[in-house]
């Protein structure tokens, strides 16, 4: 069986209601938003040398529950769903919506998701000057550490289709998402049930509900994350785009060999309008608040003239928070 059938469905097209609830600002380009990324001085300067930034596929981060939890609960609520059942009144039609619904899953589980890669980065207000203390806690090595911030306004979108997209991740809580998910299949139900439905629909049918609550399980967090404020690069491989190939690669760390997609900045053309280079969108940077002396400044600045970032230099600042770590 292939990933997506031949045979042109009308239901590709009437289930695209189902991605209605998607918020209008989750796309970057509709709102625009600055958004921070913290980390350790070291990679910082990894980022500033070889313009690129390192994708990780979702097992390695600290979501991997979330996301497990999200489709594995989505597939429970899809398969035991009375609504959806009844909405097929055809036992034998119910059985195969299982069936192309379990393919689909199988067939993410282990073809496109070890290739699915994500980047995390916070939102943050132009008046937010001293970046924010949870996320310099959490990750920006306790306050040690920096924060570049990204203009996604000086990055204009791809008119084509492209594996790498940059959204808005939602906070829920388990009951929240659970309701979500019942709603979502009473959704799905109603169409069904409101549209005469041919044996070959029913592949189309299976093939929308997974990729609505796929999309869902990549995007959404629990809500005592919500302070984070993150927002994704975001790599499915749904997309087939051999441009990306070269990125794909891998970090040989302290855990073992782990697979990365390297996003090069001065490739930025392979998902957008145009020639985006990487001093175009940096906005700012911000030393963590235990690295606040005159001296780390000027390293910084120092730092960015090496790397042929000198024009940046006047965009540094360090965090004023009065915080000191506990290393």
């Amino acid at each position: 069986m292939q990933e997506r059938e031949e045979y042109n469905s009308p239901f590709y097209e009437l289930m695209d209601s189902i991605y209605s609830d998607i918020p209008l600002d989750q796309e970057f380009y509709q709102s625009k938003p600055l958004l921070a990324h913290y980390s350790s001085l070291a990679n910082i300067e990894s980022i500033l040398n070889s313009r690129e930034v390192w994708l990780a596929n979702p097992t390695l981060m600290n979501d991997r529950e979330e996301l497990e939890y999200g489709l594995d609960k989505a597939m429970d609520v899809m398969i035991e769903s009375k609504d959806i059942a009844a909405a097929f009144n055809n036992a034998e039609f119910h059985r195969k919506f299982i069936s192309y619904l379990e393919f689909k899953y199988k067939y993410f589980r282990d073809e496109h998701f070890p290739d699915t890669y994500i980047f995390c980065l916070s939102q943050i207000g132009e008046d937010e000057v001293d970046g924010r203390l949870s996320m310099w806690r959490a990750y920006g090595f306790d306050g040690n550490g920096a924060a570049i911030v990204f203009d996604t306004s000086k990055i204009s979108p791809s008119p084509d289709a492209t594996p790498l997209r940059i959204v808005k991740v939602e906070y829920k809580s388990n009951i929240e998402r659970d309701k979500w998910l019942t709603a979502k299949a009473l959704e799905i139900a109603k169409i069904i049930q409101s549209n005469p439905v041919d044996a070959r629909d029913i592949f189309a049918i299976a093939y929308q509900s997974f990729e609505r609550l796929k999309l869902a399980a990549l995007v959404t967090k629990h809500i005592g994350f919500a302070e984070e404020q993150e927002w994704r690069v975001m790599f499915t491989p749904d997309i087939k785009d051999e441009r990306f190939d070269e990125m794909k690669s891998y970090y040989n760390g302290p855990n073992g060999i782990e697979p990365r997609l390297k996003l090069n900045f001065d490739k930025l053309e392979k998902m957008s309008d145009g020639d985006t280079k990487f001093g175009d969108i940096v906005c700012n940077f911000i030393l963590g608040p235990t690295r606040s002396s005159n001296l780390n400044l000027i390293s910084f600045r120092r730092m960015l003239e090496r790397y042929g970032l000198g024009h940046l230099k006047d965009k540094v600042a360090v965090s004023t928070i009065p915080y000191r770590s506990k290393a």
